[in-house]
């Protein structure tokens, strides 16, 4: 009568841990982690902000006024003149 009792104890046990085992993988995967499209809702209603992105700018874009200037300022020797100490102090 002991051995019967034990055996349908341990059966209990097994079918309550495939159980647990079961719900923890459903519960897994039903909350698998959102898609990058889906993470709004998910950070309650945060969504990228795409009215501050806007096209790379190009060459037609820069406007150089006194390409002169430029010309001095981008030459070798304003360069070494501006990082000398003694003509900062």
């Amino acid at each position: 009568m002991r051995e019967s009792n034990t055996s349908n104890k341990r059966k209990a046990l097994v079918a309550v841990g495939i159980f647990a085992v079961l719900l923890v993988a459903f519960f897994i995967i039903k909350n698998l982690p959102p898609s990058d499209k889906d993470v709004g809702g998910t950070i309650g209603g945060v969504e990228k902000a795409d009215k501050y992105r806007s096209e790379q700018i190009s060459e037609e874009d820069i406007v150089l006024e006194d390409a002169e200037i430029q010309a001095i300022l981008q030459s070798d020797e304003f360069q070494k003149l501006i990082r000398d100490e003694q003509f900062q102090d």
